[in-house]
């Protein structure tokens, strides 16, 4: 891998994501990527169960990729204990503001501070006031040191571990896609999590990671139709979300049910967004393997009464057309959202101006 190359790995309920990113005559590529299946039950939640299952199955697709050498790789997590809430801290400088942030918001954690890692993003760094508004975000060190142990046995040193939905908006910001105006919101739907960010010009404001997930239809299906969980899964692709109203208890009754409670759980999360911050939310992408859901954005857009896009996270990046399947690759594009998104990152931290 070049030196100005840079990979983001993404290790889901379902699978392991990994795209590499390049920089070539100071144009970003996208240089490689791809993705494997886990074994059931290797991670849980967004937590590596299974360390050795995990090992193999990054091992195993770097060397299908041919990717060797790494030398800049982000990873990131979405445990459902990870904790995002707004927080104000005194105006210090930036080494003395981190080195004493654990002491600064024990007080304010559910379990100890020395469990977890902590970080600070700040929402409006302005020099006006004797507080920096921002954002507290706190990851338990047990799933982190799961996520190295795995991730170090198959060869990796990640430089760095990242929140999932902070790769999601860093994502999309890097092609253009995020709007300096207006307040945007990013999902990314996984089989068991689903990450929320908005920001607000360009900045994050609000972050939630909700525990459901497409999981949550497959075992409606299961429940309601009495089958196992490849044949809900077949059920549920080539269903989608019914565009009128069902019969009851047919495989399309059940999928409506469980989409609108999915669909009821996001616009509540956004509206408490928009209910304590007084801004209103003009776009929604969505991203991740649930949000392939055939109808899933129309019925997003009529509960929200905003326009709801699938994410395309290379939409402005130079993309050999002749290297993969035009048609596959839109497919698979809005899956990869958060790998990249954890490459950009990775890119930013060597000097790369996105």
């Amino acid at each position: 891998m070049p030196r100005s190359a840079a990979v983001g790995l993404d290790v889901g309920t379902r699978g392991v994501r990994i795209v590499e990113l390049a920089v070539q005559r100071g144009e970003v590529k996208l240089a490689n990527f791809g993705a494997a299946a886990l074994p059931p039950g290797a991670t849980t939640f967004g937590e590596v169960q299974d360390t050795g299952a995990v090992t193999a199955t990054v091992s195993g697709l770097l060397k299908e990729m041919g990717v060797k050498k790494l030398d800049e790789v982000w990873a990131g997590v979405a445990d459902r204990r990870v904790m995002v809430r707004p927080i104000s801290l005194p105006r210090l400088d930036q080494n003395e503001l981190y080195g004493s942030l654990e002491l600064q918001v024990e007080d304010q954690l559910p379990v100890n501070a020395e469990e977890l890692e902590l970080d600070f993003i700040p929402t409006d760094p302005g020099t006006g006031t004797a507080q920096i508004p921002g954002l507290l975000v706190a990851a338990p060190r047990s799933t982190i040191s799961r996520m190295l142990t795995a991730l170090g046995d198959a060869g990796m040193q990640p430089a760095n571990i990242d929140v999932n939905a902070l790769a999601l908006l860093r994502s999309m910001a890097a092609v253009g896609q995020v709007s300096g105006a207006k307040s945007e919101a990013f999902v990314d739907i996984g089989a068991q999590l689903t990450s929320v960010v908005v920001h607000h010009q360009g900045t994050p404001r609000f972050i939630r990671v909700l525990p459901s997930g497409g999981d949550d239809i497959t075992a409606a299906l299961q429940e309601g139709l009495g089958v196992e969980m490849p044949e809900a899964e077949r059920i549920k692709a080539s269903g989608g979300v019914p565009a009128t109203l069902p019969v009851e208890g047919t495989s399309t009754a059940l999928i409506d049910a469980a989409v609108q409670r999915f669909v009821q759980q996001i616009a509540d999360t956004l509206q408490y967004y928009t209910g304590t911050s007084g801004r209103r939310l003009e776009t929604m992408w969505l991203s991740g393997g649930g949000s392939l859901l055939a109808g899933l954005t129309g019925r997003l857009e009529e509960q929200l009464t905003v326009p709801v896009h699938l994410a395309r996270p290379f939409a402005a990046l130079n993309i050999d057309t002749g290297a993969w399947d035009p048609e596959q690759f839109s497919v698979i594009e809005p899956t990869l959202v958060t790998a990249a998104g954890l490459a950009v990152g990775a890119l930013q931290a060597k000097g790369v101006d996105l």
